[in-house]
């Protein structure tokens, strides 16, 4: 009788034990109070934690992912990502910087308007999707980036033509950022500087050539594109040229 009394008092205060224990220790009985699980490797030597590891595809079925979600993403831009509560995040990599899109021109061969005060910009078109996007998406029939998680972005965007066979007739570039197709007359329009090198002083092969780099806050669903314009108001540019050294870039800081 006495050795079932003994039993019972045991399994109730190892019950009362466990249950006043709010945390999980890994090679440690007496791990922090502030902490919920302790992986202690001082013993066992060194190691480190393995979270789950998978493909975008694989990431993307997952089924109603909770808030804070997290995994490493194998893949198209891999590293660690999280769940945002509306988004797929990319846990940011040195700096913080996120590369979503890289797309390069491989057809259209344009020639863009001319900078005369009457043309408003042509759509630069780039369908050669290099890095596909994993916080937006891009649609390479409207050539429009959508922001998919608002926050702080780079775009960037780089076009060049063919030389004219006359140094001075070879005309560069004015590029724009426009915002929800607003056009250049909206506020939030991005103009960048009107380009006025003189293209004769330049190395064969890089005389014409466009470029805008602006840094601005984007929210949830804005849609971004490249318009451009010849920088002159008389002499056509060149076709722009189909080698990928047109490129369209977005990075979310």
């Amino acid at each position: 009788m006495k050795r079932i009394y003994t039993i019972i008092v045991t399994i109730i205060l190892t019950t009362l034990s466990a249950r006043a224990q709010n945390n999980v220790g890994i090679n440690n009985t007496n791990p922090d109070p502030s902490a919920a699980l302790l992986i202690d490797t001082a013993a066992s030597g060194p190691q480190g934690m393995l979270i789950p590891r998978m493909t975008q595809a694989r990431r993307n079925a997952i089924a109603s992912p909770a808030t804070g979600l997290m995994l490493y993403q194998t893949d198209n831009n891999p590293g660690f990502y999280f769940y945002n509560g509306s988004a797929w995040a990319a846990v940011g990599g040195a700096g913080g910087a996120t590369l979503d899109l890289l797309v390069t021109k491989t057809n259209n061969a344009q020639i863009l308007s001319l900078a005369n005060g009457t043309n408003t910009g042509d759509l630069v078109t780039f369908n050669n999707v290099v890095t596909s996007p994993t916080l937006g998406s891009y649609n390479t029939t409207t050539n429009e980036y959508t922001v998919g998680v608002s926050g702080l972005y780079m775009i960037q965007a780089v076009t060049r033509c063919e030389d004219h066979p006359t140094p001075t007739n070879t005309v560069p570039q004015f590029l724009f950022v426009d915002v929800d197709a607003a056009g250049i007359g909206s506020p939030n329009t991005i103009i960048t500087d009107y380009p006025t090198i003189t293209s004769s002083n330049l190395p064969a092969g890089s005389k014409g050539r466009g470029f805008t780099q602006v840094t601005l806050y984007l929210t949830a669903g804005q849609k971004v594109r490249i318009l451009g314009l010849g920088a002159n108001s008389s002499t056509a540019t060149r076709p722009l040229l189909l080698n990928q050294s047109c490129k369209f870039m977005v990075v979310k800081l």
